[in-house]
């Protein structure tokens, strides 16, 4: 869900990797346009919104929430940099 909230077709960086976590807040309910990287396994976006509150419990994502179209969700500081070193690592095991 990192991956999918940081490069999101939807966000400022416009599905490139963001420099920072204000590039990343994307509208909630265009979560799933978010880019996976080669072998990640895709979401079932009905799970979307327990992912994100057990990630907002951990500090890592913020959401004003799903029910309006103008709710949006991106990573905190936290966030941006545990998707960070997620995604280096992950580039080292590809």
């Amino acid at each position: 869900m990192l991956q999918m909230i940081a490069q999101n077709e939807m966000n400022t960086a416009n599905g490139q990797e963001p420099e920072s976590a204000e590039d990343t807040s994307v509208w909630s309910d265009c979560l799933d346009l978010g880019r996976l990287l080669d072998g990640m396994d895709e979401l079932n976006p009905r799970s979307f919104g327990g992912i994100i509150a057990s990630l907002i419990k951990k500090g890592l994502v913020e959401s004003s929430g799903f029910g309006d179209r103008d709710d949006t969700t991106g990573l905190t500081d936290d966030g941006f940099h545990a998707w960070r070193e997620m995604k280096n690592n992950w580039k080292a095991i590809s």
